[in-house]
């Protein structure tokens, strides 16, 4: 993201009251940012303090060191990020300038973050702790229903400031699971919970092992779920596309083979 854009996310967080802001894509990484559960979420940092505020406009709150006096704003994904340091627009000593006018993507980036999309929480069956077997089906599922886990109907969020006013859209599109044997497995929906009247049945997203998951870490096979959004916003022009994003969980099962003996 050029710093050009990153200047704008801070100016208009100046135009909102806000010191300082921080769009970030939450990453594994605590000392980047505590977003929780959130894929997007937007941290307010005051300068001078030792911690952030809860986070504005949907977002959750970060814990970290002081911005100083000039204000630093940046934007992350995959843990990197990138800064934008000195005075923000209106905050800086000297001559007081007028933030400039916010831009309709930036204001659609923080929409999207008030809609609180969440990482899902997955399963499969043989869960962790049970043994499966070569050849026998393996279920996986996303646990939670709830829309800003998996929807596939658009989900909306209007926003208006400093005059400008969009609407960010979102819907989930897809499943891809890394089953940890080299294999991917790609669904269209969330999957259901495993009962036992599916005993040896193939679910509609699922997976057979051919080889037992001896050597693997712990002797099991990592598993990865991520869903996968699409978003778009529209302004007085009409809509524009936005980033994709995605919403990542792991677990893992072991799977073993059947010896018959003579």
């Amino acid at each position: 993201m050029a710093n050009s854009r990153i200047v704008r996310i801070a100016a208009l967080a100046c135009s909102a009251g806000l010191s300082a802001a921080f769009l970030a894509l939450p990453s594994a990484k605590a000392d980047v940012n505590q977003c929780g559960n959130l894929i997007i979420c937007i941290d307010i940092r005051v300068p001078g303090s030792s911690s952030g505020s809860t986070g504005g406009n949907g977002g959750a709150g970060t814990t970290g060191g002081s911005t100083g006096s000039g204000g630093t704003t940046g934007f992350t994904t995959g843990g990197s990020a990138i800064t934008n340091g000195g005075a923000v627009a209106g905050q800086g000593q000297g001559n007081q300038l007028a933030p400039p006018p916010p831009a309709p993507a930036d204001i659609a980036l923080m929409a999207l973050a008030q809609l609180r999309l969440e990482n899902p929480k997955i399963s499969v069956n043989p869960a962790d702790g049970k043994l499966g077997l070569v050849g026998l089906p393996v279920w996986m599922w996303i646990n939670s229903q709830d829309k800003n886990v998996w929807s596939t109907e658009w989900l909306s969020q209007p926003l208006s400031l400093g005059g400008v006013s969009v609407t960010a859209y979102a819907r989930s599109v897809k499943v891809v699971w890394n089953m940890g044997d080299g294999n991917t497995v790609e669904c269209d929906g969330p999957g259901r919970p495993y009962q036992p009247s599916d005993l040896g049945n193939m679910s509609k997203c699922g997976h057979k092992y051919v080889t037992t998951s001896r050597g693997k870490t712990g002797d099991k096979f990592t598993v990865t779920g991520t869903v996968y959004w699409e978003a778009y916003y529209t302004d007085a022009a009409g809509p524009h596309p936005l980033p994709g994003m995605t919403g990542t969980d792991t677990t893992t099962t072991r799977i073993g083979e059947l010896q018959v003996m003579n």
